[in-house]
């Protein structure tokens, strides 16, 4: 893991040199990784962004929001935007 607003080749190494955890700038890898793996899904592929609950948990994104049928790119961007 590297990267960060300013990255250039061989800056900040985030992953060893941060001393702070990554927290939710991480999130979208533990979501979206399985997801991509056991579905074969990619980038283009259509998600649903309606309410999911199930056994009375329902999670929810920090806006709020639905944004129906997108595709796990522009779901990606959405939760980039929200955590800025």
């Amino acid at each position: 893991m590297s990267g960060g607003k300013d990255y250039e080749k061989y800056d900040f190494q985030r992953a060893f040199q941060a001393y702070r955890q990554p927290g939710s700038t991480i999130k979208p890898l533990f979501v979206f990784g399985p997801y991509i793996d056991q579905t074969q899904a990619n980038l283009q592929s259509q998600i649903s962004t309606d309410r999911f609950c199930r056994n009375g948990y329902c999670p929810a994104n920090a806006g709020g929001g639905f944004y129906g049928n997108t595709t796990i790119e522009n779901a990606f961007a959405i939760l980039i935007i929200q955590q800025h």
